[in-house]
């Protein structure tokens, strides 16, 4: 039968190579070829001819007899024991036990059949290519002879795993810069660092930075806190369990959170946004401040009671603000209680914070004047306005010749954007803060509760507590004290005044205690007595129309410029007394010192006066009285006697060189 030329040599017992240099050397030859063969045309790909051979089964079987018989004899090896060295020895068992199998198999290459080839010793064995395996045979004969077969087989190339050139000494320093917050290195500095510690015996910068990446991947979350706890704790931090199954109606929790608004205003500030979501609806209820207060988050709690009603309990964080007297007393007014979180621990109101994160994608990122979230956004994004108004400076600088210093004060003017876009106003702001919470937010279908908040609000039956009367709910929203009435009045002293409150009621309550309400004027207070029933609405005529929470604000800010003024003062004298600055009793001794040299001076050089009305005074006949040192010096330049004036020389030695300059200039001008 036909077969192909690899099945053929199969079954006659031959190499597939064995058989076609037979056949190409009969065709070269033109002699009658052993083999019976044919060459067929092949279908499909890329042509040519495929070689096959006939083979008699009777002839194959007795081709392949023959072949054993002549065989049967195993081929005899070398006796000589393999030697251990010590390279194999360093190596780890795993290594040990892959260089042993290798030779193991090497040798059952070597100690086949004389007739079997490498292609049918090799079928079903995973081996490297053909001509990588003879070369490890070479290498196996060779270790043979030279009794070195394991130490040719060990591999010398790099190290183990996780084993270094770096002592422990030197890993412990690398990871103390890693974690380290008071100085932040990359690699190449770490190594540069550490260079100078462990000079030469350090090993390269590659094998340093290659440490430092594995320890990173291999300790992710413990460096992770130690360069950024927050965002750690938010990528690390387990999270079981779901904060959302608390609120089983609605009303029934909300969050309260406040965040500076990412967007400039035309104001030129950032201002406060001051939030209350309920967990249950994921209803929402925003208020734009000036600064976070506790006037603002009565006012936040005011929109947020008229929208939805009043809530059974708040989340708020541990601020200043949440916790003062105001905000106490407004919850316990209104029968709500208040539930503090841990310090700087944002995961425990998740919803306001995740809706704060949502608004600042979708909304101020649309918004003229965005600042950015962090650092990074705001850097950026002052670099590409600052190119813009580089560019309108300069085209307008063309168009109406600025000067260089026009221009540069025109570059310099922090208000003039030139065009680049129109801010904002907090009034415009406000109105997209509404417009995004109601026509976006709380239209659109939310995963969690999987309808859209208004929806979920409206499908729940039970009934909202709410405050009717707006009157009396700011009433309930303000600030509550208890003081008694005197003969005067109410006094209050706070926010840097004291407030005189009379009325014709409070005579009859007179050495009695009340209850005052303070409200956002400070001309007028409601009182109310023990058992807080009504007594009357006290004024104050002097502080009438003056708002309560300006008044706090403008006594803070004095307190805060005080302040301010007392450290730099303090800084000033300490700077002072360290850097030695000059007083009025340096001036005195300084002026001392110099008027006894000058008294030595003039007295070395003073003659008895003869006769007041002479021209010259002189000592000794040939020397006047100098009225200075420098007239002195020139007198003594011009004649040639500065060795008379050496001490004086040495003392003024510029007053001298000026001296000369002046004689050298008189002589010229001569």
């Amino acid at each position: 039968m036909w077969l192909k030329t690899k099945e053929a040599a199969e079954r006659l017992g031959k190499s597939e190579r064995t058989i076609r240099i037979v056949i190409e050397r009969a065709l070269s030859a033109a002699k009658d070829s052993p083999y019976t063969y044919r060459y067929i045309n092949t279908k499909g790909g890329r042509g040519g001819r495929t070689l096959e051979i006939w083979v008699n089964d009777e002839a194959a079987h007795v081709a392949q007899t023959h072949v054993i018989k002549q065989h049967t004899e195993p081929k005899k090896l070398s006796a000589k024991p393999i030697v251990r060295t010590n390279n194999f020895l360093k190596l780890t068992k795993s290594k040990q036990a892959e260089v042993l199998q290798r030779i193991e198999l090497i040798k059952s290459y070597v100690r086949r059949e004389k007739w079997v080839s490498y292609e049918q010793w090799s079928d079903g064995k995973i081996l490297p290519t053909k001509s990588h395996f003879l070369r490890l045979v070479g290498l196996y004969k060779k270790g043979i002879k030279e009794q070195n077969v394991l130490e040719l087989f060990c591999d010398k190339r790099g190290r183990p795993k996780g084993r270094l050139k770096m002592t422990t000494e030197m890993q412990e320093m690398a990871q103390r810069y890693i974690l380290r917050r008071d100085i932040h290195p990359n690699d190449v500095g770490i190594y540069t660092l550490m260079k100078h510690a462990f000079k030469d015996a350090l090993p390269s910068c590659d094998t340093v930075c290659r440490y430092l990446k594995r320890y990173r991947e291999e300790n992710k979350v413990l460096v992770a806190y130690a360069k950024d706890p927050d965002r750690a704790r938010g990528k690390y931090r387990a999270a079981f369990g779901n904060t959302s199954e608390k609120a089983r109606y609605k009303n029934h929790y909300w969050e309260l959170d406040g965040t500076p608004a990412d967007v400039i205003t035309s104001d030129g500030k950032r201002w406060t946004i001051i939030g209350a979501i309920d967990i249950y609806s994921r209803r929402v209820v925003l208020t734009l401040e000036p600064t976070s207060s506790s006037y603002a988050l009565a006012r936040n709690l005011r929109a947020g009671i008229l929208k939805l009603g009043v809530p059974e309990n708040v989340v708020t964080d541990n601020g200043r603000d949440y916790k003062s007297n105001h905000f106490e007393s407004v919850c316990q007014l209104l029968h709500i209680n208040k539930e503090e979180v841990p310090p700087y621990s944002g995961w425990c109101k998740p919803h306001i914070e995740r809706f704060f994160g949502t608004m600042m994608r979708e909304l101020f990122r649309g918004l003229e004047g965005f600042c950015g979230h962090n650092v990074a956004e705001r850097s950026a994004i002052q670099n590409s306005l600052s190119f813009e108004k580089k560019q309108e400076a300069r085209k307008r600088w063309r168009s109406q010749k600025y000067t260089e210093k026009s221009f540069v004060r025109a570059m310099l003017d922090k208000n003039n954007t030139l065009g680049v876009f129109v801010p904002l106003t907090p009034k415009e702001l406000r109105a997209y803060l509404d417009g995004w919470v109601e026509n976006v937010y709380e239209q659109r279908k939310h995963s969690s509760i999987d309808t859209t908040p208004v929806q979920k609000y409206a499908t729940d039956i039970t009934p909202a507590r709410s405050v009717e009367d707006e009157q009396t709910l700011d009433i309930l929203l303000g600030e509550w004290e208890e003081r008694t009435v005197g003969k005067d009045g109410i006094v209050i002293r706070r926010d840097g005044k004291e407030a005189q409150y009379t009325h014709t009621a409070l005579i009859g309550h007179i050495g009695e205690r009340v209850y005052v309400a303070l409200g956002a004027n400070m001309g007028e207070i409601c009182v109310y007595d023990s058992e807080m029933a009504p007594i009357c609405v006290a004024t104050d005529a002097s502080l009438e129309g003056i708002s309560r929470e300006a008044m706090r604000n403008i006594s803070r800010e004095m307190r805060k410029i005080e302040s301010e003024s007392l450290k730099l003062t303090q800084r000033a004298d300490e700077l002072a007394r360290k850097l030695n600055d000059p007083t009025v009793k340096d001036i005195i001794s300084t002026s001392a010192k110099t008027a006894m040299k000058l008294r030595k001076r003039t007295q070395a050089h003073k003659v008895e006066i003869e006769t007041p009305d002479t021209q010259e005074v002189v000592m000794n006949g040939d020397r006047p009285l100098f009225t200075s040192d420098f007239d002195a010096l020139v007198w003594a330049i011009e004649n040639n006697r500065e060795a008379e004036f050496a001490d004086l020389i040495s003392e003024r030695a510029e007053l001298y060189e000026v001296a000369k300059r002046e004689v050298i200039y008189k002589e010229q001008a001569g």
